[in-house]
């Protein structure tokens, strides 16, 4: 007589089986996904403002090693250069340690501003316009926005530059890491020659230092066929 082991098996196994899939669709249909309820449009949407417009000179939280540095020409407008070392703050006779509020006085924050366009420093229409293009990056940018420079200035006259298209390409230029070890403006303008930079004994021979010297650069802003949109290399950087 045939044994009856095999048959139980296999209805045991589908009487199994049979279970799992109904604990399965149990699952399915609790988990279902529930419509949306309806939204009434513009009273659930919520706009995201840009930050308020700082009254300081300075940003010494800023990540990567670098600091912010703004000011306010009489003429409008806000200046900005967003690669300022430690070295950068004393010959601006920024605090290293502590925020530098902007001058309330005119003369005063123009002379300011003079200075901060000597560290390749940039005009822009409005601290809005400054983020939008450059953090938000909701507006495209020019290559003399995107472009980095890096002066020295020696104490005996002209000066040294290192100029890329971006900060990124500056910071992976050979012998760059020198920099980063120079603590005065002297040592910086050493540690450049070292790295290749070049020098002008009239800084007014190098046409993107000669601009810096001639006012705000609030007239340095190119045509508009010349802006691009840029979302940094692939690691978002500029």
């Amino acid at each position: 007589m045939r044994s009856r082991f095999p048959r139980k098996v296999l209805l045991l196994s589908m009487g199994i089986f049979a279970i799992i899939g109904a604990i399965t669709v149990i699952i399915f249909i609790a988990s279902r996904p529930q419509p949306f309820p309806d939204i009434e449009p513009e009273k659930n949407i919520v706009p995201i403002p840009f930050g308020e417009e700082p009254t300081e000179r300075a940003d010494l939280e800023s990540l990567g090693g670098w600091s912010i540095v703004r000011g306010w020409p009489s003429i409008g407008g806000i200046i900005v250069n967003t690669h300022v070392s430690s070295v950068e703050l004393d010959w601006l006779g920024l605090s290293r340690f502590e925020a530098s509020p902007r001058s309330t006085i005119a003369d005063e924050e123009d002379t300011f501003c003079r200075r901060l366009r000597r560290t390749g420093a940039k005009w822009w229409s409005s601290y809005s316009d400054f983020e939008e293009a450059m953090d938000a990056r909701m507006r495209p940018i020019s290559a003399n926005e995107r472009e980095a420079l890096l002066l020295g200035w020696p104490e005996n006259g002209g000066v040294w530059v290192m100029r890329a298209d971006n900060w990124y390409d500056l910071g992976v230029a050979p012998g760059s890491w020198r920099l980063s070890n120079a603590h005065t403006m002297e040592e910086r303008c050493r540690a450049m020659e070292m790295s290749g930079a070049i020098f002008y004994a009239n800084p007014e021979d190098y046409e993107p230092v000669k601009a810096l010297l001639g006012g705000f650069g609030e007239h340095e802003r190119e045509p508009e066929d010349k802006y691009y949109y840029s979302f940094g290399d692939q690691f978002g950087r500029f």
